[in-house]
């Protein structure tokens, strides 16, 4: 049995960015929450969440919840290769952080960008990522309200 041609559409769309979403996890001290199982007795997670990358650079467009109050981050790409990461900006009260990892170009494979001023109330919205792994999950919404604010 085939797909339906949304249903198709959907997994095309999942399939062009799973190699975009990357997995974030925040570290801190380790503090009183040490156990001889952590591989660094230094740092052990706080938080974990999924990121996009923006650019080749390595910018890299995260929730501010994720590391808040981190002391450091580590992010995976869709590759598996893991890379420290440095905070370049956030605004709290959006959820929105930005980090910069320095990995090789090659690695790297930009979301694709749309045009967020050209949605109606009503249209299907896609999140794609998860907490636990990047890429792994897709979800749909439709949109229920629509803004002219800018703010990145």
């Amino acid at each position: 049995m085939g797909l339906y041609t949304d249903e198709a559409y959907v997994v095309s769309l999942f399939q062009r960015c799973k190699p975009s979403v990357v997995h974030v996890a925040s570290l801190g001290d380790a503090g009183s929450s040490y156990s001889p199982l952590q591989l660094d007795p230094e740092r052990v997670p706080m938080g974990m969440g999924s990121g996009i990358l923006w650019d080749r650079e390595g910018h890299i467009v995260t929730n501010y919840h994720v590391i808040q109050n981190a002391r450091a981050a580590q992010v995976t790409l869709a590759n598996n290769c893991k890379y420290e990461a440095t905070l370049r900006g956030y605004e709290g009260d959006k959820d929105l952080a930005v980090l910069k990892i320095d990995a090789p170009a090659e690695e790297l494979v930009p979301i694709e960008v749309g045009v967020s001023n050209r949605l109606v109330v009503g249209q299907r919205v896609f999140a794609i990522g998860g907490w636990a792994r990047p890429a792994k999950r897709c979800g749909a919404s439709a949109c229920a309200a629509c803004s002219t604010e800018t703010w990145m």
